[in-house]
């Protein structure tokens, strides 16, 4: 499915529009709910509202050069009044505005050029070739590392076996429990002819508690 570039712009400025409005009314539920103060306060001096209209007409009344504020009675430490949160709100949407037009407008033009162009393609992000995925890579060589050892390590364990084999051992019973039994008893369910050498028995690898 291929998309119009100036469809794909606006989609993109309307979703992070949509995010920003969404985390101010996240900052505005926390403010009211947990008590926390997300959207913090400026200190204004002129302030405009229809609410101070004494005839309750739709005009609104200015005041300004306002140099403190009192709250029941008393004053507060602050040189103006004490806006709650609007600026904050309105500064945080302007900066959205400003990234999501500024990233929407990159990528119309990179749709537009089909991916050409060397600094709009450093600034979309794209997914990493095998060359270019630097975990993918040590990943691959330590497999490949592992894998090699063990082969290297069952090629040894077959270059031992037959060399038991030729000295006429057990292939595998470890060479460190392949001692002489001089002077040690032989089991008897192991006390047998070795297949090779049928002088020599096979010794019970230095188990004791089964011998009579």
């Amino acid at each position: 499915m291929s998309l119009s570039p100036v469809f794909v712009a606006i989609v993109s400025l309307c979703f992070s529009m949509t995010i920003g409005v969404l985390w101010e009314f996240f900052e505005f539920g926390m403010d009211q709910l947990a008590g926390f103060d997300m959207q913090k306060d400026t200190v204004i001096q002129t302030i405009r509202s229809v609410a101070l209209n004494t005839e309750g007409h739709n005009v609104t009344v200015n005041i300004s050069g306002i140099t403190e504020t009192a709250v029941n009675g008393q004053v507060l430490p602050i040189d103006g009044y004490l806006d709650v949160g609007l600026f904050d709100t309105m500064e945080d949407l302007l900066v959205n505005f400003i990234g999501a037009v500024v990233f929407s407008v990159i990528g119309y033009f990179y749709i537009k050029n089909r991916g050409k162009g060397g600094l709009i393609r450093q600034l979309v992000p794209t997914r990493k070739t095998g060359n270019q995925d630097y975990i993918r890579r040590k990943k691959g060589r330590r497999r490949r590392r592992l894998r090699k050892n063990g082969k290297s390590w069952k090629k040894r364990r077959n270059r031992n076996r037959k060399k038991r084999r030729r000295n006429g051992r057990n292939p595998f019973v470890s060479p460190a429990l392949s001692v002489p039994t001089a002077g040690r008893p032989l089991c008897s369910d192991h006390s047998k002819p070795h297949p090779q050498r049928a002088d020599t028995p096979v010794p019970c690898a230095g188990r004791t508690d089964k011998c009579p």
